[in-house]
């Protein structure tokens, strides 16, 4: 019973460890967010708020627009393709994440998540938010 307690300890730590490596992370990399800060004062970031909407209506990075993760499949992503990078968050990026490889299995090469991750990892970084 030990050994199968070690082992599934062993291999949650292994999941957490490469939940953003580049073979999870199916081809999506990861940006700073101060990057992304920078990028977005230059025009050249959209970023995605994949949460409900009265979750985005709470707190949301200035200029995000809201599309729920359910509703990324019916999206038309033609007009993403102009900026620089365009980044799905949620509060930790779960849903971030399924959203980034559903834009990027739409064809979409400049998606990126943050780094840290989502709506937290902004915020730990100082940067703003609005509602």
């Amino acid at each position: 019973m030990r050994f199968f307690v070690c082992l599934f300890g062993l291999l949650a730590f292994q999941v957490q460890a490469n939940w953003f490596s580049a073979e999870y992370a199916h081809g999506v990399t990861q940006e700073k967010v101060e990057v992304l800060a920078k990028a977005q004062r230059e025009g050249a970031v959209l970023f995605i708020d994949t949460r409900e909407p009265d979750e985005y209506a709470e707190s949301h990075i200035p200029g995000a627009i809201n599309i729920p993760l359910r509703e990324i499949n019916e999206l038309n992503v033609s007009y993403m393709e102009g900026y620089g990078y365009v980044v799905p968050y949620c509060l930790k990026d779960f849903r971030g994440f399924e959203t980034a490889k559903a834009l990027r299995n739409k064809g979409l090469k400049n998606v990126v998540l943050m780094e840290p991750a989502g709506l937290n990892g902004w915020r730990s970084a100082g940067l703003p938010t609005e509602n």
